[in-house]
């Protein structure tokens, strides 16, 4: 494999640099989408990484600029690979996250978004914007209401304690807002006890019982 390289991947406008450096893997926007200036940044980023010139490679724009949010899937599968965790369950975390970004964010391409924008006020939209078709009746209301919860909460995943080590390339901001936000919560269900003449001839039963075997009888 090459030591670096620059590639547009499919979907996206810009040209993106990619490497393993000492050990280090790399993905980062170059900012462009002509493959001359992309080759040329690709030249200068390769040479301060290598050199560790940080001023250098600030020079090139991109440690001034937070990741997006495809550079962020793409690291998320990496790490979730030496995370353990499972293809589908990594599948549905980034499709959730690409969903609350197109929603809150009202982005055709939730790839290319700056987490940057990843704040309270995105999740405000996305709840606001799913809960405008609230069915009338309480049963498909409370659906909603829980996939939406579930849904930020997958999307969330992508930044977990579990992952975001392996995110130590990427130029991340406070995503405490984002993490945090949110006024909707999934439906508490309660439980109803059974009639009274299905559980009140056990309690009698075990009332008669030494107290040290009414426990264990309670609990068989």
């Amino acid at each position: 494999m090459k030591p670096s390289y620059i590639r547009k991947p499919k979907g996206r406008t810009n040209y993106y640099f990619c490497a393993t450096i000492k050990g280090k893997r790399y993905f980062q926007s170059l900012g462009t989408e002509n493959r001359e200036v992309a080759k040329r940044r690709a030249r200068l980023k390769h040479k301060a990484i290598i050199e560790e010139d940080w001023s250098r490679l600030e020079e090139t724009g991109q440690q001034r600029t937070f990741a997006t949010v495809g550079e962020v899937l793409w690291a998320y599968s990496a790490a979730a690979v030496l995370s353990g965790l499972r293809p589908r369950t990594v599948k549905d975390n980034a499709s959730a996250l690409r969903r609350v970004v197109t929603i809150g964010a009202r982005a055709q391409k939730p790839d290319e978004l700056s987490t940057g924008e990843l704040t309270s006020a995105l999740v405000n939209r996305y709840e606001r914007a799913k809960m405008k078709a609230l069915p009338d009746d309480m049963e498909s209301a409370d659906r909603v209401r829980t996939t939406i919860a579930s849904t930020l909460t997958q999307a969330r995943s992508v930044f977990s304690k579990k992952v975001l080590p392996q995110y130590e390339e990427l130029n991340l901001p406070d995503l405490s807002e984002f993490l945090l936000a949110g006024q909707v919560k999934p439906p508490v269900r309660y439980s109803e006890l059974p009639p009274p003449e299905l559980y009140l001839p056990t309690i009698e039963a075990g009332r008669k019982l030494p107290p040290a075997l009414r426990t264990v009888f309670y609990l068989a």
